[in-house]
């Protein structure tokens, strides 16, 4: 998880998805969430898979990169958008 400046929704949201959803990701390949309006590309290099979480990041959505939008986002929506691994249109 990288945090690039979240605000408190944003915050509340991943606090959220990781109290319902951490159990579906104790396995499998290395996911990295990145959230927050300060996010850059930078920070976008970690390896394995990766999600945009949260509107402030839509301005670094490239092919490739996941995008779960939402301000703030929908835990399950997040939980969607790994498992999918592209941006979904709902």
């Amino acid at each position: 998880m990288v945090d690039c400046g979240a605000c408190s929704a944003c915050h509340g949201a991943m606090i959220q998805f990781f109290r319902y959803h951490h159990q579906e990701y104790l396995e499998g390949p290395k996911t990295t969430l990145v959230f927050g309006a300060d996010a850059t590309d930078a920070d976008c290099q970690e390896e394995g898979r990766l999600v945009l979480v949260g509107n402030c990041t839509a301005k670094l959505c490239k092919e490739g990169r996941a995008f779960c939008k939402g301000c703030p986002p929908v835990p399950s929506q997040i939980a969607r958008t790994i498992d999918a691994g592209v941006t979904l249109d709902d």
